[in-house]
């Protein structure tokens, strides 16, 4: 019988270790889930005034009006070059309906 506990020891170890590696492994997937996406954002428009033109109408006279925005000087259209940065991470949609659980159990739990 002593080696058959040997062999129930060991098997509880291996599938504590199995365990422990699919848990760490979804924590992981979990957290690169939940960062923010790594964008290209675009030099700011002054530094791009010379390299681009018009989309409307061909013309290389820009000026710039806002850190992404351009207008051209013939025609006077008005176009964005890139999306302005913004906070990096957003946990309120992990966070807050969890927080919310213990409240709306208790409330069902009281009506009975």
């Amino acid at each position: 019988m002593p080696e058959l506990e040997l062999i129930y020891t060991i098997m509880t170890i291996l599938f504590m270790l199995v365990f422990l590696l699919v848990a760490i492994f979804m924590i992981i997937t979990m957290l690169r889930a939940i960062r923010a996406p790594k964008a290209y954002y675009p030099p700011p428009a002054r530094e791009l005034v010379g390299q681009l033109m018009c989309p409307k109408c061909g013309s290389k006279e820009l000026e710039p009006i806002g850190y992404y925005t351009l207008r051209c000087k013939d025609c006077g259209f008005t176009f964005r070059i890139g999306a302005e940065r913004h906070g990096g991470v957003y946990f309120w949609p992990w966070i807050i309906p969890p927080l919310m659980w213990p409240i709306l159990f208790w409330s069902a739990s009281r009506e009975k």
